[in-house]
């Protein structure tokens, strides 16, 4: 199990900002929260528009789906 999550996590570091909005995106539509997670992360987006795209989509994720879900 630990090596699985460091492996995630190695991964996760390698995507480009393209790849992990679309990996949040996915994982709040997995949840069955797509369309709040994109809701909130286009009104960070508004409100921090020189906030990296990819952090704001991690935090509009934790937002949706909470912070004690793995990434």
């Amino acid at each position: 199990m630990f090596s699985v999550s460091i492996n995630l996590c190695s991964i996760i570091l390698e995507m480009t900002n393209e790849q992990l909005v679309e990996y949040y995106g996915y994982k709040a539509a997995n949840a069955g929260k797509f369309l709040e997670w994109q809701t909130i992360s286009s009104s960070l987006r508004e409100e921090m528009p020189k906030v990296d795209r990819a952090t704001l989509a991690e935090q509009a994720y934790k937002m949706v789906v909470g912070s004690n879900d793995k990434t």
